[in-house]
């Protein structure tokens, strides 16, 4: 059995779903973009990039995520506020209006 086969094996056994070597090499790059993007260098290194600007695409990646979680944040402060005011009895005007997306 390979390494991968058995790590594959371990992870979907563990998480309930298969994680191979490549995978993890991805997450440890998307992670190097979030913590420390001024060393984006390391994972480039690591995913055995020639180039930087192929590595680039994680540093992006991490600026998704990024701005994903500060709207998830943002959706669920509104969503608290709002639930906060029906259980007072209130109704509450938005504070925004959502726009259609072209």
């Amino acid at each position: 059995m390979a390494i991968t086969d058995i790590i594959s094996y371990r992870t979907r056994a563990a998480f309930g779903h298969p994680v191979s070597p490549h995978l993890f090499r991805h997450c440890a790059a998307t992670t190097i973009a979030m913590l420390a993007p001024e060393r984006i260098d390391v994972a480039r290194n690591l995913l055995d990039h020639v180039s930087l600007s192929t590595t680039h695409d994680y540093y992006i990646r991490a600026g998704s995520l990024r701005a994903s979680k500060a709207y998830a944040k943002v959706l669920a402060e509104e969503l608290a506020h709002a639930r906060a005011l029906l259980r007072r009895g209130r109704r509450r005007r938005p504070k925004w209006t959502l726009m259609p997306c072209e």
